[in-house]
């Protein structure tokens, strides 16, 4: 009797380990899909890294850039940086601009030396790079990335005396496009010049506005500042109090508007951080494209709100002032 009862107890515990087991596995299978689906896109790499037939013809292993964190950073950096500044980039005789390009005729002709492309990356980190990198969230550091190839840039192209610095702007296509010229009345009524390159936007604004604005019309200080033709911002990662995603239908706009004018802007190029690795988006040929290193696809799944976003002016509307000439 006592064996029977302690072969029973057994049979259900066994019946109920069986039971709490296919749970789990249904549990993990349905978790497993739902990975599948968030990370196929690396699917395809590992494949061609694990069989040299899936390879392109003409191409090796060796041939391949590594899917690190900090090299499709900087790859992500310099393929927006290609669409903006290629055609003045390489009349700069900086070693920021030098191995900038490098990676530019990298994007331009596939066939290029990689021990080349890898030696440019090396050097960019190392002009790039600062101590207190190490403290950075990875996504603030590919901002700061971003921000410090133009302040380098912007120091080099301009007197640090501030002398002549609107003939500069005027004269130098990089600066031009690049770059807003911002002018100001300072407390004194004295009229002020400055160059600006990187702003922030929140989430909010970015994703959720219809057209997020700059609107300096009111300004008592600020007075028809020139907007060229690219802006770049950082998406603020402090005010992120959810993860959301990006809607590839949607155009994302943004507009400056002062005393004389609006400038109507449209974003061309997105950063973003996926699965440890940086992707880049591209707006040409009137579709977006997903680069990651030298990966590209015109498929995509879940795009999480960007790091670096850039526009391009598509229109610049100039005010009639009463009693103007």
């Amino acid at each position: 009797m006592d064996t029977n009862y302690k072969e029973n107890n057994l049979k259900k515990k066994i019946v109920l380990l069986w039971v709490v087991a296919s749970t789990l596995k249904l549990c993990l299978a349905s978790l497993g899909t739902k990975n599948e689906l968030m990370s196929d896109l690396t699917l395809d790499d590992t494949q061609v890294k694990d069989n040299p037939k899936l390879l392109p013809k003409n191409k090796k292993q060796k041939d391949f850039l590594q899917e690190t964190l900090e090299i499709t950073r900087l790859m992500g950096i310099a393929r927006l940086l290609h669409y903006s500044t290629k055609q003045h980039m390489r009349h700069i005789q900086h070693p920021l601009a030098k191995n900038l390009c490098i990676i530019f005729d990298h994007f331009d002709q596939s066939s290029s030396d990689k021990k080349q492309v890898v030696k440019a990356l090396n050097e960019l980190k190392r002009i790039l790079f600062n101590p207190d990198d190490t403290t950075y969230p990875d996504g603030v550091l590919t901002q700061t990335y971003f921000f410090r190839i133009f302040f380098i840039l912007g120091q080099f192209l301009t007197d640090p005396n501030g002398k002549k610095l609107y003939d500069r702007y005027q004269n130098n296509p990089l600066l031009k496009e690049n770059f807003v010229f911002d002018k100001w009345y300072g407390k004194d009524n004295k009229l002020n010049f400055a160059l600006s390159f990187f702003r922030s936007i929140d989430t909010r604004q970015f994703l959720h506005e219809d057209v997020p604005q700059k609107n300096v019309f009111h300004s008592d200080l600020s007075f028809n500042s020139l907007y060229p033709k690219y802006l770049y911002f950082n998406v603020d990662l402090i005010k992120r109090k959810k993860v959301e995603f990006l809607d590839m239908k949607k155009v994302y706009q943004f507009e400056y508007i002062d005393q004389h004018k609006v400038c109507s802007y449209r974003a061309v190029g997105f950063l973003t951080r996926e699965r440890r690795k940086v992707h880049a988006y591209l707006y040409e040929n009137s579709k977006w494209t997903e680069f990651m290193n030298d990966n590209k696809s015109s498929k995509f799944i879940i795009i999480p709100c960007p790091l670096v976003v850039v526009y391009e002016k598509y229109a610049e509307y100039h005010r009639v002032i009463p009693g103007g000439d």
